[in-house]
């Protein structure tokens, strides 16, 4: 997992010219646009990297479970991220290994990452 101050940290070892603090502000800029886009209905296309956008799921009415009682479920936005071609294809690049019978998970490749940074 990375997180939002290690991209910060990262951009900021590669583009020493900018300050931490221009970095930060950049890239909370960039979060709020693809928010903003996000909550107003549209996407937000990164060629490359993938496309973030919304789904809407619809109403409905389920049981709780311990008591039985019918309760009804609002319709929802839900944020999505589908990622691009390129990014799928190089993620996918390192081959399934399988130790002790269980299964490992895939670790991206930097290179899908570092062309972003």
């Amino acid at each position: 997992m990375i997180t939002k101050s290690e991209i910060v940290q990262k951009l900021s070892e590669r583009f020493k010219q900018l300050t931490p603090d221009d970095v930060k502000l950049s890239t909370n800029i960039i979060l709020e646009e693809i928010g903003n886009a996000l909550k107003n209905g549209h996407k937000a296309e990164f060629r490359g990297f993938g496309t973030f956008s919304t789904f809407i799921k619809s109403a409905r009415v389920c049981r709780n479970p311990k008591t039985g009682e019918v309760i009804q479920i609002k319709a929802k936005v839900w944020p999505h991220f589908k990622p691009s071609a390129f990014l799928n294809k190089d993620l996918n690049k390192a081959k399934q290994q399988v130790s002790a019978g269980r299964k490992i998970k895939y670790k991206a490749n930097d290179e899908a990452v570092s062309q972003f940074l």
